[in-house]
Parts: C-alpha cells; sequence; structure tokens
C-alpha cells in the first residue's frame, strides 16, 4: 500500500513530496534518504523488501529534485543556508511519520549524499532510532588544499572550472560525451546505468549553490563530533569495492573508525566485491548483501 504525502514548513518553502510504502502489519519503519541526482521512486524494489518483512519504508523527494523544487529549479536547495535546510526537512519528515506510525522502532538509511544527511540526522538525536544504515557516503576530497580549490572554483560562474573541479574531486567521467560512460560509476550492470540515464528525474545538474551546500554537508558529516548518548544503537556500514566515489570503499574504513572511536562498539562495516556505487540496485543480485540486510530487519519481524 502507498500512501503519498505534502509537508511544508513554511509559505518559503518547497513542498516535499514523499510516499510511504506500507504492509499491512508495520513492526517498525525504515526512514530512507536518497542520493544526489535521482528521486524516492528509484527505491521501490527495496521498499517490497522492506514491506515484506512489516516494515514501512518512508522516503521523500530532496528540496531541488524531482517534485520537490523551489520554483521550478531543478538541482537547487535554496538561495541561502541550503545545507541546514537540507537537515530541517528531513527531520521535518521524521516527525511526520512518528506522528503517523507512533511508538515502533525507527530505522534510518542513507545512500550517498543522503547517507551524510542521515548522520547528521542520527546526530540531532541518537535515541530515535534502532537502527543506522549508511550506504556509500560520498567522500570528500583527501588534501585540504584540494577541497579548498574545488569549493573556490565552484564560487566562479565559469563551467569549465566546475566541471574541472568536481573531476578532480571524485575522478570520475563527469565530462564525457557518453552518458552510459559518464555515469559507468553506478555499477557494472549496463541495464541499471541505461534505466538512470532514461529517467528524466535522474542525472540533471546541481546548481553552483547547491553543489556548494552539498559540500557543506558532507564536510559537516565528515568533522563531526558524533553524539554518544545512546552508544548501544547498531550502526552498519556498507559500501561497493568498486565505486570511486567512496575511494573504492577505503574511506568507510575511516568511517566506521570515527564511530567506534565515539563509543558506538555495535558498528560493522561490509564491503562488496563487485559492486559500484548503487549497491541497493543490486539487493536481489547479491546474495551477500540480502543476507546482511536480511539479518539486519530481522528482529523487528
Amino acid at each position: 500500500m502507498e500512501h503519498h504525502f505534502e509537508l511544508r514548513e513554511s509559505i518559503h518553502s518547497p513542498i516535499l513530496y514523499g510516499t510511504s510504502y506500507e504492509s499491512t502489519n508495520v513492526n517498525g519503519v525504515v526512514l530512507f534518504i536518497h542520493d544526489v541526482n535521482e528521486n524516492r521512486f528509484r527505491y521501490e524494489d527495496l521498499a517490497s523488501f522492506f514491506n515484506d518483512r512489516h516494515l514501512a519504508f518512508v522516503t521523500y523527494d530532496l528540496r531541488g529534485h524531482h517534485q520537490s523544487l523551489i520554483n521550478d529549479k531543478k538541482g537547487h536547495f535554496g538561495d541561502d543556508h541550503g545545507s541546514n535546510l537540507l537537515i530541517n526537512d528531513a527531520l521535518e519528515v521524521l516527525g511526520y511519520i512518528k506522528n503517523r506510525f507512533g511508538d515502533v522502532p525507527y530505522l534510518l538509511m542513507g545512500h550517498g549524499f543522503g547517507a551524510h544527511l542521515a548522520k547528521l540526522v542520527f546526530d540531532y538525536n541518537p535515541n530515535q532510532f534502532e537502527q543506522l544504515i549508511l550506504v556509500n557516503p560520498l567522500s570528500l576530497p583527501k588534501m585540504s588544499k584540494v577541497r579548498h580549490a574545488v569549493l573556490n572554483a565552484l564560487t566562479y560562474r565559469k563551467p569549465q572550472l566546475k566541471k574541472r573541479a568536481l573531476n578532480s574531486w571524485m575522478g570520475v567521467a563527469f565530462n564525457s560525451n557518453n552518458e552510459q560512460e559518464r555515469y559507468s560509476f553506478l555499477s557494472h550492470d549496463k541495464k541499471i546505468v541505461s534505466k538512470y540515464v532514461s529517467d528524466p528525474f535522474c542525472g540533471y545538474s546541481l546548481t553552483q549553490r547547491a553543489i556548494r551546500d552539498a559540500l557543506q554537508v558532507m564536510i559537516s558529516s565528515e568533522s563531526l563530533d558524533l553524539n554518544a548518548s545512546n552508544t548501544e544503537i547498531n550502526v552498519t556500514i556498507i559500501g561497493g569495492k568498486d565505486d570511486p566515489l567512496t575511494h573504492y570503499g577505503r574511506d568507510l574504513v575511516a568511517l566506521k573508525r570515527q564511530f567506534i572511536k565515539a563509543g558506538y562498539n555495535q558498528t560493522t562495516l561490509s564491503i562488496f566485491d563487485g559492486l559500484k556505487h548503487d549497491v541497493l540496485k543490486e539487493l536481489h543480485q547479491s546474495i551477500h548483501l540480502y543476507q546482511l540486510l536480511e539479518n539486519i530487519v530481522s528482529k523487528f519481524y
């Protein structure tokens, strides 16, 4: 069963469009935050996985994505303080589902850029969740000089500087004229890449302002002094060994150390051979990933 909802914090905010995929008996709720340059409907297979195990799956379009647009402007988070607005949006959705479902376990899950938002939302109040799942959070430049060069380049309204900065940051073929090659970082499976390329609500560019906001979110997430008020929570980090956007999984090891250092001793890391950035689209092709998620949710049904 699908329940579509619309939320608006104020008349100056965009309407956030979301969908709650619900089973007959809801034993828990997964709040899922998607990556940039995609939309909430890409994860209907994942929603079915959780629904079959009596967990509701709630997701929404990030501002500037699909239906949640500001003045019909794609790829734009806001004219000011976009990084804060993104976090506030997620908290707004969390408040909505808390009112809708009441006293049940809540799992927070984020993919790519959405994993950084999930981490910041989790840190706001860890006691609201039973489980945190972070999937292939995007990596930042390793050296501070490179990071500052990227941020500075993005202040100029010169597309060539923007593309050069993004390429040096991520090391992927964003400049390619071939869309299959440009988005090959998603998956080895060409069908997954083709479906992404053919989706009109995937792959469009972020605005200059939005890219800076996204980087600020990621910097805040990476440098976060984690809230250790409930370190008994299970934290699961998932990645693909062939994902260039996490430096091939290497940065996920540092992320695990960050949680362990803060006292989250129930933190686990699983990096899967042969998978790239879009690991969740390969749930039914990877028996090990499937079994990992099965083990996570088994305690809730």
